[in-house]
């Protein structure tokens, strides 16, 4: 009985907070599965992601109209054939 009682802000309270717990329960498990590979990747230098097979073949600085940046240009290839140039 006690519990139907309650006030309306601490019912909103309990809502927010187990919408919290399960959103962190999401994140937790959509990450447990990944694999990150960070490697140092020299211009022409190819290396193997799965069956796909990337080369980095420039990096340039950029300048925009309000940021300076740097740009990665790779080329994507399966089984010997290049068929994606991948570019920000």
């Amino acid at each position: 009985g006690r519990l139907m009682r309650l006030p309306r802000a601490d019912w909103g309270k309990a809502v927010a907070h187990a919408g919290h717990g399960v959103t962190m329960a999401g994140v937790a498990g959509l990450t447990a599965g990944t694999v990150d590979d960070i490697r140092v990747a020299q211009i022409g230098q190819p290396w193997e992601v799965g069956s796909y097979e990337l080369t980095l073949n420039d990096v340039q600085v950029v300048r925009g109209p309000n940021y300076v940046s740097t740009f990665g240009f790779l080329t994507l290839s399966h089984d010997g054939l290049q068929f994606s140039e991948l570019r920000p």
